[in-house]
């Protein structure tokens, strides 16, 4: 027999069987299987004879065949961590039930891109975090019905969304499984990257990083005991990207300015004006907003 502390379980082998006692009640007969382990009655009552010596026989077996019995519950004690692992499992909150939460949570009150923000950033992370199952749909379908229904909050979807969605609800994996560091750098190399695969601008990346930081820290005593991110974040290279790069395809040359220049100068009145405008940028590589605040009391 093994025994345990506190609320372990605690089986034993020391299992005995009684006689199936009947029953004449108002409600008709009843049959009451018993039996004890370690000393401690179980009783099982069925409506019919055949059931009650169904589950006397059954139970019989898994004593022949020098299976333990749960103590407190008298079953056999692999029905009752099968059972158990299954009410883990039913009660264990999924990546993408937490953030259906965090949206509700958070929405109240925001602004329409932020709102948006937050959208884009969750259905680009919930796919990396979907376990492989037949009948998966495609990416795009995936990725809308997530960006522009489930993480809108949007009621009544159609048919086909509705689908793509229980399918993503069915195959999540659990909130637990970003503890580990592989799991997010898979994570944050998602957010770093476009919908094409190509490298995300710098903006992009720290915005979608935000996000995903405040629903992890909003999952802390809800699935994870602390964020995983500042662990990952310390060993994950961010992809190169081109951002400030010029491409010379696609600078105006001296040529097409010049002609840009004299093409602006027929427009009547307004002409000089836009000749001073666009040369301003030009030639002294001024931002429009800084071009139009410029004025003619200058002393050379």
């Amino acid at each position: 027999m093994t025994g345990g502390r506190g609320d372990e379980p605690r089986e034993s082998f020391d299992v005995h069987f009684r006689k199936i006692r009947s029953y004449k009640g108002k409600r008709g007969k009843t049959y009451t299987v018993r039996w004890t382990v370690a000393g401690v009655t179980h009783p099982e009552t069925f409506k019919t004879l055949a059931l009650a010596d169904s589950c006397l026989a059954e139970l019989r077996t898994y004593a022949r065949n020098g299976v333990a019995f749960d103590v407190a519950t008298g079953l056999p004690a692999p029905e009752v961590r099968r059972a158990r692992a299954v009410a883990a499992k039913a009660d264990e909150l999924s990546w993408y039930q937490h953030a259906l939460n965090y949206v509700a949570r958070r929405r109240k009150g925001l602004a329409g891109n932020s709102v948006r923000s937050i959208a884009d950033t969750l259905a680009t992370v919930t796919p990396v975090l979907l376990v492989p199952g037949q009948q998966r749909p495609g990416d795009r379908q995936i990725r809308d019905a997530l960006y522009c229904w489930a993480f809108r909050d949007r009621d009544n979807p159609p048919g086909e969304i509705a689908a793509v969605l229980r399918w993503v609800a069915g195959h999540s994996r659990p909130l637990a499984d970003l503890a580990d560091r592989d799991v997010m750098l898979d994570v944050l190399d998602a957010i770093s990257c476009k919908l094409d695969g190509t490298p995300a601008a710098a903006n992009t990346v720290a915005r979608k990083r935000a996000v995903l930081s405040n629903a992890l820290d909003y999952a802390v005593g809800r699935g994870l005991n602390a964020s995983p991110l500042p662990a990952a974040a310390k060993i994950w290279t961010p992809p190169k990207t081109t951002e400030g790069m010029v491409d010379p395809r696609v600078v105006v040359n001296r040529r097409q300015a010049e002609e840009l220049l004299t093409a602006v100068s027929y427009q009547h009145r307004i002409g000089p004006k836009l000749v001073a405008f666009f040369a301003c940028i030009y030639y002294a590589g001024t931002r429009p907003s800084e071009t139009v605040e410029l004025r003619a009391d200058l002393n050379l």
